[in-house]
């Protein structure tokens, strides 16, 4: 069963026959009974097919209903009166009003905040096998001994390590007396102390100052953890060794208990385990055991196929993740042709070396992908080693042009979607949630890993930390991407000659500030330029002679006062300047025919510069978000008969400032049969006096 690293788990006890417990009333829940509905029965909501509790404390119900009424679709219209003028003239704009909403609610309806409730659900793998329960017990056993500090986890790529590690965080999650003070860490290869500190800080709700220094910031998180009720820390794909003091790890009585898993016994040994487990491959037996329940056969298998279905098992030379990527490329295949074909393509790229024998299955079920785009869609995901949100991920992929030739943006997402899916069940890419909560996707480290040998032929990346060298930046270099680095500044010396670049992605990197002119200079087929959430204050000029540029990605920079014309920016379709501090809209935005999202603030204007949007007929995502001027609210208003020419939009979020803006809009409505998603204000805000509607069908804006 899939578990969600859910803290309300903490109030559910597991009962003998895999049912669910109430712990405050005692209510039986169904095996698979998901904590979504869970939820429902502690909210004190009735109505959703589930009993209500009557004995749940306060804190916990009102959580609860949070959780439940945060997702729920609600639907309302609102109306915010505050002038005290006039009232009975207010009252009669307000009726009047509402029946024009109601007029245009035959044309898709006026409502608020529809959203899709989702589980969080982050999936754990049920292994198999006597030595993985055994594993388990030797965990347990340690983490309840007040001697034990450090537990280390050790064995080849794809053998089951970072599994078995998730059943211990998530059976330690789930009791109410630890949930809060276990935290999952993924370290990888690029590893450093500062980057330790920040997800370790992450975990904790601890923010930590990027000008202190590392002992000072050590110093901030080993007061926190160093508690009297110990703390347990995962550090997961670890490769190798630091000083835990350095970090602010504090590994002593009344410290951290620490569990690291590694591929290598050396790091252990290193790292001062006293207490190691080797996870070794699975044994015939269990392997086709798991390869059986991972193929997911509705009929039973011809002896003929399930004889080569062994073979092809036993090929997979007991490695877990080999085992279920195989049976998941396998999936629905009954000809005895394309069984016996694949077990001897197994047999040709038999290699020596054990710790490739991942690699070579991983490789083969990446060849079985019968779609080019689904090939470069899954080569993507490994710009990404943290893992990444569905949604930012297929914003990229529309920019990008792995997802292409579709109408409509929701057409693009679902067609996103659906790859994602696949990819997922064929077990090449995993679900998670990224930091926000989010439904995401990332790669096993072991598949990341052979995606970089892949692109290494014909399309070269550079992930993380190394893109500070200058001499990394090669010719070749199609995607380069960095996450959270950590630099302050790219220097006049630094053009990179890349012309085949098209993708560069340096997000949340608060400490960048200045951006050299020379930098894009030698960057002429750059299609993605993603700097949100940094701290640049302008855009270099040479930006204006990104000619290949589709999108240009810079919400969340709020330093950024600055963007150069967009005059020739002629292919540019998404464009988002969210959250700046822009003091004028970008000049020559009318020339942007082909823009298809464009998300901004009022860059300090009242009113939208008119004649704009009409040339901007193309555009699916219109989203201008109102301005706070000195704690001040400073709403950015758009003429009606401007936003009526843009027929294609499916999401619109705008604030009409006279009642006949918004009319003039409504008549129109007919005309924009794609609108799916929306938010109009209505009204005027002077000073501490606020009049205005509120009418809104809210789904996520992607």
């Amino acid at each position: 069963m899939v578990v969600s690293d859910d803290e309300f788990w903490a109030h559910v006890e597991d009962m003998n026959d895999c049912r669910k417990k109430c712990e405050f009333c005692g209510h039986l829940f169904a095996i698979r009974t998901s904590i979504s509905r869970i939820k429902w029965h502690w909210s004190g909501i009735k109505g959703h097919g589930v009993a209500i509790c009557r004995q749940v404390p306060k804190h916990v119900q009102e959580a609860a209903f949070l959780a439940t009424e945060g997702a729920n679709k609600k639907l309302k219209i609102r109306g915010n009166w505050s002038t005290e003028d006039d009232d009975d003239a207010d009252n009669k704009t307000e009726e009047a009003l509402v029946e024009i909403v109601a007029e245009a609610s035959s044309f898709g309806g006026l409502t608020l905040n529809k959203r899709v409730a989702r589980e969080d659900a982050l999936p754990i793998r049920e292994l198999v096998g006597e030595a993985f329960e055994e594993n388990k017990k030797a965990i347990w056993s340690w983490l309840r001994n007040d001697e034990v500090f450090c537990i280390g986890i050790y064995g080849m790529g794809g053998v089951g390590k970072t599994s078995l590690v998730k059943h211990i965080y998530y059976q330690l999650r789930r009791k109410s007396d630890t949930f809060h003070r276990v935290h999952w860490i993924t370290v990888s290869q690029d590893f450093s102390i500062y980057k330790l500190q920040n997800r370790i800080a992450k975990c904790l709700g601890l923010h930590l100052s990027n000008e202190d220094s590392e002992m000072q910031r050590a110093q901030e998180l080993s007061e926190l953890l160093g508690t009297k009720r110990p703390h347990f820390l995962i550090l997961d794909d670890l490769w190798d060794t630091f000083d835990p003091e350095k970090v602010g790890i504090p590994i002593q009585e009344d410290g951290c208990k620490l569990i690291i898993t590694t591929r290598s016994l050396k790091v252990c040994r290193g790292m001062g385990c006293i207490h190691k487990i080797k996870v070794e491959p699975l044994t015939c037996d269990e392997a086709w055991t798991l390869f059986m329940e991972k193929l997911k056969h509705d009929v039973e298998l011809s002896p003929e196929v399930e004889q080569i279905a062994k073979s092809v098992t036993t090929e997979c030379a007991g490695l877990p993740l080999g085992i279920i990527t195989m049976a998941g490329s396998m999936r629905g295949v009954d000809d005895l042709h394309e069984w016996r074909n694949t077990l001897e393509k197994l047999k040709e790229s038999k290699v020596r070396d054990m710790e490739d024998e991942g690699f070579r299955l991983l490789r083969f079920s990446y060849d079985r992908l019968d779609d080019l785009a689904l090939q470069q869609c899954f080569l993507y995901c490994a710009l990404f080693p943290e893992g990444i949100s569905r949604d930012d991920l297929i914003g990229y992929l529309i920019d990008e042009g792995i997802i292409d030739g579709i109408k409509s943006r929701q057409a693009e997402f679902d067609e996103g979607h659906t790859m994602l899916n696949e990819l997922e069940n064929v077990c090449l890419l995993e679900s998670c949630d990224d930091y926000n909560g989010c439904r995401g996707v990332r790669m096993h480290d072991l598949i990341r890993d052979m995606t970089h040998q892949i692109q290494l032929m014909n399309c070269p990346i550079m992930v993380g930390e190394e893109l500070r060298d200058a001499d990394k930046w090669k010719e070749d270099l199609v995607r380069v991407s960095w996450t959270s680095g950590k630099f302050k500044e790219i220097s006049p010396s630094h053009s990179p000659r890349c012309p085949n670049l098209s993708t560069l992605l340096l997000p949340c990197n608060d400490a960048l500030k200045f951006i050299a002119d020379s930098f894009f200079k030698q960057l002429n087929r750059l299609k993605i330029l993603d700097l949100s959430r940094t701290n640049i204050e302008v855009l270099p000029d040479s930006d204006s002679d990104l000619v290949s540029l589709r999108a240009l990605l810079l919400k969340g920079c709020k330093q950024l006062r600055h963007v150069p014309s967009l005059k020739r920016l002629r292919l540019l379709k998404r464009l988002d300047l969210s959250d700046t501090v822009l003091e004028n809209v970008p000049q020559d935005m009318e020339y942007l025919s082909n823009l298809r999202y464009l998300k901004l603030n009022g860059c300090r204007q009242k009113e939208f510069p008119t004649g704009i949007l009409p040339k901007l007929s193309s555009l699916q995502v219109f989203v201008l978000d109102d301005d706070w001027v000195n704690g001040q609210y400073a709403p950015v208003t758009v003429e009606g008969k401007e936003v009526a020419c843009l027929r294609k939009l499916e999401t619109l979020k705008c604030h009409f400032e006279l009642f006949p803006d918004f009319v003039g809009y409504l008549k129109s409505w007919d005309e924009t049969l794609s609108l799916s998603t929306y938010n109009f204000l209505v009204g005027q805000c002077n000073n501490d006096d606020v009049a205005f509607l509120e009418f809104s069908f809210l789904a996520e804006v992607k």
